[in-house]
């Protein structure tokens, strides 16, 4: 579990310092040359990390048994051809399997990472929001990750307005998990859909979390019209759609409820000036939106991160809100104690489920095991016990 401290550490200390010198540039009119370095050293940290985990985080035994099956039997698992092609490019260099998963790491990270970097006011603390939210499927999700990765590149050609390049990267990223062509109407999020719309939508789409098993009924009926690989993803939730509707409950509470409110305290108070910027409100309005619908069906969830890994911009509005400023403080302070004490309540509101999951005892019906068990104890390729690779996966 101690690992996981040094993430959130320098996760909270590089945003904290970003935001404080952010403050010196608005009063002193200073370049905040720092904040490219603190970028680069969380990009570089949050590789190794996540890059070189071994027998850690989900769904390892699955890619790791593709791996060795692509060399022989060739795509037996029926994953999308990009990532089968992929295995095979690998295996013509190297048979270490922890090349594939560092180079997809690489990808996602450092396309987030530039993504924040031309596109936000503070990519330091987005691009942390960022990791603290997908940690989960940073370390599991080795296809849809590289999908994500090519629609942060994608984005640039949708404030371009050049719509078949824009297509183009949501093709190659469908080579690598089906899942996103979800993310084809982003094309159309830089528009101002006022205020109104967005929050009704949310507070409608959580219905499923008064009614979970409405959604699933609905997606038993729909899931033989859907595409074959997402035919066969659903199939295989809704086997199992008792335990995960039992899970999402779980995961809801009073977190999930303090999450959806501030979403809508975001969007009701957002003052965005431009197309980027409604792009981040509209997508973080969607995202919530799934997430709402996903209390029925859990693999919703997985359609919602095309849309948040943008919404998680937004909460940088929060650091915009106007308050009232005591006589007898200075307002060169003022501002610094503002930026620093809105920038730490961020960092920890989302880290709140990291810590839950690393330090969650309690046993899974699934498997048996404590909801701990794929992150703790963490291990990494250049240092771990010699009996880590005993470690049975989640789904084993």
């Amino acid at each position: 579990m101690l690992y996981y401290l040094p993430l959130f550490l320098i996760l909270c200390l590089s945003s904290l310092v970003e935001v404080w010198d952010a403050g010196r540039v608005v009063l002193c009119g200073k370049d905040n040359r720092r904040q490219e370095w603190l970028l680069i050293a969380v990009t570089m940290f949050a590789v190794l990390f996540i890059g070189l985990r071994y027998y850690t985080g989900a769904d390892w035994n699955i890619y790791i048994a593709h791996f060795i099956q692509s060399a022989s039997i060739g795509n037996s698992a029926g994953f999308e051809k990009g990532y089968y092609f992929l295995n095979k490019f690998i295996l013509l260099n190297t048979d270490n399997y922890y090349l594939l998963q560092l180079l997809a790491s690489c990808f996602i990270l450092i396309s987030s990472m530039r993504f924040f970097k031309n596109n936000g006011k503070y990519p330091v603390l987005i691009y942390s929001i960022f990791i603290l939210v997908f940690l989960g499927a940073l370390m599991a999700q080795i296809r849809q990750t590289i999908a994500l990765g090519f629609i942060f590149i994608s984005v640039r050609y949708i404030f371009e307005r050049k719509f078949l390049l824009f297509l183009l990267m949501v093709v190659i990223a469908c080579q690598f998990h089906i899942s996103a062509i979800i993310a084809l109407p982003l094309y159309f999020f830089n528009r101002n859909c006022g205020k109104i719309l967005p929050i009704i939508l949310i507070i409608v789409s959580q219905v499923s979390y008064l009614y979970p098993h409405f959604l699933v009924s609905f997606v038993e009926i729909i899931t033989p019209y859907l595409p074959g690989r997402l035919s066969v993803i659903s199939t295989n939730y809704l086997t199992k759609a008792t335990f995960f509707i039992r899970q999402q409950e779980i995961q809801s509470g009073y977190y999930y409820i303090a999450r959806v409110l501030l979403a809508v305290f975001v969007i009701a108070f957002a003052k965005p000036g431009n197309g980027k910027e409604f792009f981040f409100i509209n997508t973080l309005t969607i995202a919530t939106c799934i997430k709402g619908l996903s209390m029925g069906m859990s693999i919703l969830e997985r359609f919602a991160d095309y849309y948040l890994i943008f919404g998680v911009a937004s909460y940088i509005f929060l650091l915009s809100i106007d308050i009232h400023i005591p006589k007898w403080l200075k307002f060169s302070l003022w501002l610094r104690v503002k930026l620093f004490v809105i920038t730490f309540f961020i960092i920890v509101f989302f880290a709140i489920p990291l810590w839950r999951s690393v330090t969650s005892d309690k046993i899974s019906e699934l498997n048996g095991r404590p909801g701990s068990y794929r992150y703790v104890p963490y291990y990494n390729v250049l240092y771990h016990s010699e009996d880590a690779n005993k470690r049975k996966d989640w789904n084993e």
